[in-house]
């Protein structure tokens, strides 16, 4: 039932809804300030309002058509050419927050040149400068997921097809640059660049340019690609790879080394772990070489060449580093025509690649047109420079290290480091955490300097962690701590507790078998017996311990019927040793409880003694050779070889030898 209120409610209404027909369109008083009553150029600046609107939603067709209306209203004010109403509009009714200018909507989307600085967006705050102490360096260290880049506001050839986003000088200058890069990606000189192709690159440029994420993350990264595509630019162009290749980080991780996506894919080239154990990246609980540059980089070439060899063009490759070298192959075979496969007809003919694939491409192509040294003040970005090479080295940072302490070592400061590598922040003090091997810039002449410090603090790391695993074992009672004195070497470390060398490495973490003197190993295995023990066990008489000055270590009579332990050495038989102390095969196996003949280095076997003899211990001296050992001791030098291993008669002084004398 309708009431007296709903009836003077409906007609509140009705006039509220004329009352703003009636009305100009109020966008650009709100901005202003200024009454469309007192303002004689109030529908001028309505026009113009209206086309920044259009242009931030990306309405390009009218943001077009409301700038030339706006700009017609001005020829009968006065105004006598273009750049004299465009610097009129962006000195009265300047775009609000935008960091763009009207001379730049009139240059991208008229092809009109509004002179001076207006024809590239203008820097309304020191925030925008990459140099500046503002947000824009803020979060430069923070992860980037590409898909951040990739999923939102997506190019659609279908309603854009062939629209061009830039007019005059600008536009030919992408085009020209599109080329060129495709060249050098190995398409013909004469090749045809398909239309859609640029208009979509245009499309990520313009988003690059004026979208506030986007152009934030632009500036960001190409301030980092400053200091990783000189970095690592040979790992890709050894291979015969074009330079422009690398900036598939760029759109993958924004340069970042500590990136990680949605999808767990890391680092620079976003690896998932699969992927990067397949090309040779250690991915473990303890090290993950996806956080290392130079790794990485390595194994992007490896598998970008993959890609490369089996589809034949570097766009694809592109385009398969991002879906899979399975989806492209999918796409290919809807291919009807044998002579074309191409990377453009695959864009262009088949359905297969998934929306962000189809971007990736066009992503990389416009990161390159925008970013390659000179480029980047068309497109209003501050150009970085690329560090002068000349004035630096590199040296690799193993893992996060103290700058000071570098800068220290290296007799230079901590600014004219920062200064040398664009990726680390104006106020760091440490080269950048979780990132492996990473590559520092510093002042050419330190470099040797910086580096012995930096081996320095890696073994004092490795020595401090490897004692605080070797407490930790011992106080959970599953290891004993071994101190390496000197000369010892990890294969006899392993031959004294009867454990294998990869033991010894899995339970200390080594990735090699270099050790030193006075590191602690943790050794999951029972403390051999001393040598008392062992001769007394053996029925063995003590041993003898003589004067080093004559170089005999030990000296101990063996009598028949005695049992000793023989200390298998590398190439020994059992045959061998049967013969050396005058015993059969089947006893000394018997003796030990062995199964076959089989026997190994390390391992020691029971004798017992058919014959008198003697046992020594020698220290090699100066000028000692086999054949005056052997005539000293009164002992043949087939023994000697055999029991030391020895294949001629190289010795080492200070080398200890095994003498048996039967």
């Amino acid at each position: 039932m309708i009431t007296f209120r709903n009836v003077i409610i409906l007609a509140g209404c009705i006039l509220i809804l004329n009352a703003c027909a009636s009305q100009p369109y109020r966008s650009g008083v709100a901005r202003s300030g200024v009454n469309p009553s007192e303002d004689p150029f109030s529908e001028v600046r309505t026009h113009a309002y209206r086309a920044v609107d259009a242009y931030q939603n990306r309405d390009y067709p009218k943001a077009q058509q409301e700038l030339e209306l706006a700009m017609q209203m001005l020829d009968s004010r006065g105004f006598s050419s273009d750049q004299e109403k465009l610097a009129f509009l962006d000195s009265h009714y300047p775009p609000a927050g935008w960091e763009i200018s009207y001379g730049q909507i009139a240059r991208e989307l008229l092809g009109i040149e509004s002179g001076g600085d207006q024809s590239r967006p203008v820097v309304l705050s020191g925030s925008d400068n990459p140099g500046a102490d503002g947000e824009s360096r803020a979060n430069a260290g923070d992860p980037v997921n590409e898909e951040s880049i990739l999923d939102d506001a997506q190019f659609n050839s279908r309603e854009t097809a062939g629209r061009s986003y830039f007019r005059g000088g600008l536009h030919e200058f992408i085009q020209q640059e599109i080329r060129q890069v495709a060249i050098h990606m190995g398409e013909p000189e004469d090749f045809i660049l398909p239309d859609d192709f640029v208009s979509e690159i245009e499309f990520y440029i313009r988003r690059f340019q004026t979208d506030a994420h986007y152009r934030k993350f632009f500036r960001n990264t190409l301030r980092r690609s400053r200091k990783y595509v000189p970095a690592l630019k040979s790992y890709f162009t050894e291979k015969g790879f074009p330079e422009e290749i690398m900036y598939l980080a760029f759109i993958e991780s924004g340069f970042n080394p500590v990136a990680r996506s949605r999808s767990n894919a890391v680092g620079l080239f976003q690896f998932i772990a699969s992927t990067g154990k397949m090309y040779g990246l250690t991915i473990n609980r303890y090290r993950d070489e996806r956080y290392s540059p130079i790794k990485s980089a390595i194994a992007c070439r490896e598998y970008l060449h993959d890609l490369l060899l089996e589809l034949g063009s570097f766009t694809m490759a592109l385009s398969s580093y991002n879906s899979g070298a399975g989806r492209t192959r999918k796409a290919l075979r809807q291919l009807d025509d044998f002579k074309d496969r191409s990377f453009w007809a695959l864009r262009e003919k088949t359905q297969i690649l998934r929306r962000e694939t189809r971007a990736y491409v066009p992503l990389i192509f416009a990161a390159i047109v925008m970013a390659k040294p000179g480029n980047p003040p068309e497109f209003g970005f501050e150009d970085v420079p690329f560090p002068e090479p000349y004035r630096y080295e590199t040296v690799i940072v193993p893992t996060s290290m103290s700058l000071g302490r570098l800068s220290k070592a290296g007799g230079t400061t901590v600014a004219q480091i920062l200064a040398l590598n664009p990726d680390l922040e104006p106020d760091a003090r440490t080269t950048p955490s979780k990132v492996l091997d990473y590559p520092l810039f510093v002042p050419r002449g330190s470099g040797d300097k910086i580096t012995a410090e930096i081996e320095r603090f890696r073994q004092k790391q490795a020595a401090l962690a490897a004692k605080q695993r070797a407490k930790k074992a011992v106080a959970a009672g599953k290891s004993h701590i071994h101190k390496v004195r000197k000369g010892e070497t990890l294969s006899g470390i392993a031959r004294r507790y009867k454990v294998s060398i990869a033991q010894l490495k899995k339970w200390n973490r080594l990735n090699g078998s270099r050790i030193y003197a006075g590191q602690r190993l943790a050794v999951s295995a029972p403390k051999p017996k001393t040598a008392a023990k062992r001769a007394s066990s053996s029925n063995l008489p003590q041993p003898g311990y003589i004067s080093r000055k004559t170089g005999v270590l030990v000296e101990q009579s063996i009598r028949r019927g005695e049992s000793f332990y023989y200390l298998v050495v590398p190439g020994n038989s059992l045959s061998e040793i049967a013969s050396l102390f005058g015993v059969s095969i089947r006893k000394i196996r018997d003796w030990n409880g062995l199964r076959s003949s089989v026997i190994r280095a390390g391992q020691r076997l029971k004798i017992v003694s058919n014959k008198s003899m003697k046992f020594y211990k020698y220290a090699v001296q100066k000028g000692d050779t086999l054949e005056g050992i052997a005539q000293r001791f009164g002992a043949r030098i087939s023994t000697l070889r055999l029991v030391n291993n020895k294949q001629g008669n190289l010795l080492r002084v200070g080398e200890v030898l095994n003498i048996f004398t039967i």
